[in-house]
């Protein structure tokens, strides 16, 4: 581990939630890196120091301090950093510091006692110790009073080390079995997930070899031309050939042969096909569209047939309530796509004033019905974008699908470019008869 313990880490190796090959790592590291010991906190600290001290121990081989250390201790003989390291093993070691504390209680009782010279004294060697003290502390450190409890204390502090080196080598054990379990688990689920995959690829193959071998001949009962496939209906009611989501609404049109559309178209068309015919009372030329049908567009293009000799021609646009909403410019052709966006979800009527000469023509005029039209709605019409780019180029679906939002100028265009793909199919000219006959 490089570096020192994150505060994330050391947190959650105080509430021992750390994952067995972590908490081994940070048990190598806390024994050699102080600072790590000190963030730990208080009791982690005292542990990870006795660790790293008696592995430091283990690996001088020097287990105590020597009588000449704890002497020169006491009579402060000892460099600053020699007593600093003295001073971090005593901290840590009680037997040593209770052995200091004695031998300075001995050394004050025999400060007390003056010093009789019978002789004169040979002088020193620079760094001997004086001979009053020195032999003062062997004698005590041998006497029987001392050694005793100082050997039960060695034997004891022997004992802790043995018994916590064997409980160390348990955890160790410990862990590495739950580490073995964990890597057979691992190696279990990656075999589950191979297994698994090759099933679904067998399904899938299956899936393929069913999808090409498609329905027999003598069961399909519908076989449509449709874009660049083609779509089939067999006896059972399955439908091949269709876009996945449509496929549903394509097996009710076969089915049925015929196609639903919207009651609200019933209010549009009224009696229509007066506007779209011949000329006539009421509708001296003819408007061709958008009439009693619903568009996509909220700027529609306006369509009507030439009036013989009109100089000119004016569109208007009208609501519910007959406001004008929208009137177009003089115009010298015979269509005209709305300029300003009209609201969507709204049904309007719409005329258009041709003048020939000074004379002004209206169509229609009562009594003929109105032309009316109905911007189809916002949500509808993103629903029908979406429905377009899904379909591809089936004709078939998208007839059925403008044919039901009631855009039957739009579902009139598909199915006569379905039947024109079968020109001998009774079922598409059914169809596209069924939707031309709602504007009658």
């Amino acid at each position: 581990m490089n570096g020192h313990l994150s505060a994330q880490l050391i947190e959650r190796y105080r509430r021992r939630a750390l994952p067995p090959a972590e908490l081994l790592d940070a048990d190598d590291h806390l024994a050699a890196c102080e600072m790590c010991r000190q963030r730990i906190g208080d009791e982690p600290r005292e542990q990870a120091a006795a660790r790293s001290l008696g592995a430091d121990l283990a690996a001088t081989g020097m287990t105590h301090l020597d009588y000449g250390s704890l002497a020169a201790y006491v009579e402060g003989e000892l460099d600053e950093i020699d007593r600093e390291i003295a001073d971090s093993h005593l901290k840590l070691c009680a037997q040593c510091d209770a052995e200091m504390n004695e031998l300075r209680a001995f050394a004050t009782r025999m400060a007390a006692y003056p010093v009789k010279e019978y002789a004169p004294i040979a002088p020193r060697r620079r760094g001997e110790m004086a001979p009053g003290l020195w032999e003062g502390v062997r004698s005590f450190w041998r006497s029987p009073a001392f050694a005793f409890p100082v050997q039960l204390a060695g034997l004891g502090l022997v004992i802790a080390l043995l018994l916590w080196a064997a409980s160390l080598r348990a955890r160790n054990s410990q862990l590495q079995t739950a580490l073995d379990q964990q890597r057979q688990e691992n190696e279990k689920l990656k075999q589950d997930y191979q297994a698994a995959n090759a099933s679904v690829a067998e399904l899938q193959n299956q899936l393929a070899r069913l999808k090409s071998s498609g329905p027999s001949s003598s069961s399909i009962v519908v076989a449509l031309n449709d874009g660049a496939g083609q779509v089939t209906l067999d006896k059972e009611g399955n439908v091949a050939g269709a876009p996945r989501p449509f496929q549903q609404l394509v097996k009710q049109t076969l089915t049925a042969q015929r196609i639903e559309t919207p009651r609200k178209l019933a209010e549009l068309i009224g009696k229509s096909s007066v506007l779209m015919g011949p000329a006539d009372e009421g509708h001296p030329f003819a408007l061709l569209g958008p009439v009693g049908t619903v568009v996509m567009s909220d700027r529609p293009t306006l369509r009507w047939r030439a009036l013989d000799r009109a100089n000119s021609y004016v569109v208007r646009i009208y609501d519910a309530d007959f406001n004008e909403v929208a009137a177009g410019p003089q115009l010298s052709e015979n269509s005209w796509t709305v300029t300003r966006a009209l609201e969507r979800g709204r049904i309007y009527s719409w005329q258009v004033t041709a003048r020939v000469g000074d004379k002004e023509i209206v169509s229609p005029v009562k009594p003929a019905p109105d032309a009316r039209f109905m911007v189809l709605d916002q949500a509808k019409a993103n629903e029908m974008a979406k429905a377009k780019s899904e379909s591809a180029d089936s004709h078939l679906t998208l007839g059925a699908l403008y044919a039901q939002a009631g855009l039957l100028d739009d579902a009139e265009r598909e199915l006569q470019a379905l039947l024109s793909a079968n020109p001998q199919s009774a079922l598409a000219q059914k169809l596209l008869s069924g939707i031309r006959a709602k504007r009658r």
